[in-house]
């Protein structure tokens, strides 16, 4: 008689086997069945078909390539191109499902809590999707619906990832880093700690995080302050509108709440990229998704402090290089920062970032050994 243990074990090791040979049969599609044997050739043609792999294989993969697309220690610059490519834009749930996964979370009609909530989705992403809403307070919020079933889909490729991973230089760490992420992606409790807890370290922060609510929220939904504003990304008109000075201050605020969380706070909104960033029309921001939050100890901040410091003239940025060079929460300070360069370029393009950071850090060196 075989044991509970031991069926659950023969039946993780089939499916592990059954999914790798799914994965190997969608790479032979593409064309790429030779790309899993050491030495085989690395171009662009070979990035554009891996990107199209991934894209067909699904959320983990996606999330795979843009790891590996900023990852260009281990990643032939290639491919890192055309996986940055990817993009992550899901197909939007139906009413009926966005209504049942809020009526499973909540416990009961989703009448008894919200007044309204808009059908039509405000944002589609590849693990879920966000509505606007009201609740029966007439409180203005939004609504983070995660799609249903993504979370097994994540699990089932999860061992196939690390087994691949195991023929790659440097892949096991990449696959543990994603499933980490992506598991904590896929828990919006994850997320609703990490905005409390960026809140509660950068109180003084002039940009506006959005209040959660913990009694209306779950693992599968999350509910919270609606911001007013336009993302950064999509606000050239907006933009267009306010006079410089007030650009310039958005941009510089921007820079100043990204600084002080990463140099001072050590907890730091770690994906502030142009979508991610809402500018009101009176150049107020307000900061959104934080279901990426790094997190860094003094001897780290200080590290970075002096690097984004050095007296001369290069870029820090991009003089960081490959991302091996430092501990992973350097590293994604570092990253965090090229996206806010990028976003606040957009709000303001004559802004001098490099200048800019560099008397940041000085100030957080101050503060920092005081």
């Amino acid at each position: 008689m075989v044991s509970n243990g031991i069926a659950g074990a023969l039946a993780r090791s089939w499916r592990e086997r059954v999914g790798y040979l799914r994965l190997r049969m969608l790479l032979s599609r593409h064309g790429l069945g030779g790309y899993l044997r050491r030495g085989a050739r690395v171009d662009a043609e070979v990035g554009a078909r891996l990107r199209r792999a991934a894209s067909e294989a699904g959320v983990t993969y996606i999330a795979l390539g843009r790891l590996l697309s900023v990852r260009r220690d281990i990643v032939p610059a290639a491919i890192a191109e055309e996986l940055t490519r990817l993009g992550s834009d899901g197909v939007p749930m139906s009413w009926p499902d966005v209504e049942a996964v809020l009526r499973d979370s909540l416990g009961g009609p989703v009448e008894q809590v919200f007044a309204a909530v808009d059908r039509t989705p405000l944002a589609v992403s590849l693990i879920g999707q966000v509505h606007c809403a009201r609740l029966c307070d007439g409180a203005p919020v939004v609504v983070k619906v995660l799609r249903p079933g993504v979370r097994a889909q994540v699990e089932r490729d999860l061992p196939v990832l690390r087994r691949l991973a195991r023929r790659v230089p440097g892949g096991v760490d990449v696959a543990e880093r994603l499933s980490a992420s992506l598991r904590e992606e896929l828990d919006y409790t994850v997320e609703l700690a990490n905005m409390r807890a960026v809140a509660a370290a950068d109180a003084g922060s002039t940009a506006v995080i959005p209040v959660p609510y913990p009694a209306l929220s779950s693992t599968n939904i999350l509910v919270m302050q609606r911001l007013s504003g336009t993302p950064i990304g999509a606000a050239g008109p907006y933009l267009a509108l306010l006079d410089a000075d007030t650009r310039t201050r958005a941009a510089r605020a921007l820079l100043e709440t990204a600084l002080r969380q990463i140099l001072i706070a050590g907890v730091f909104h770690a994906n502030l990229h142009p979508n991610n960033v809402l500018v009101d029309d009176d150049g107020t921001l307000g900061l959104l998704d934080f279901a990426a939050v790094g997190r860094l100890d003094e001897a780290e901040r200080r590290v970075i402090a002096d690097l984004l410091a050095v007296p001369d003239k290069s870029d820090p940025i991009a003089a960081f290089g490959t991302e091996g060079r430092f501990p992973e929460q350097v590293a994604r300070a570092f990253r965090t920062l090229a996206g806010v360069e990028r976003t606040l370029l957009l709000l303001d393009p004559s802004f001098d970032f490099v200048a800019a950071a560099r008397l940041g850090a000085l100030r957080g060196q101050g503060e920092n050994r005081e």
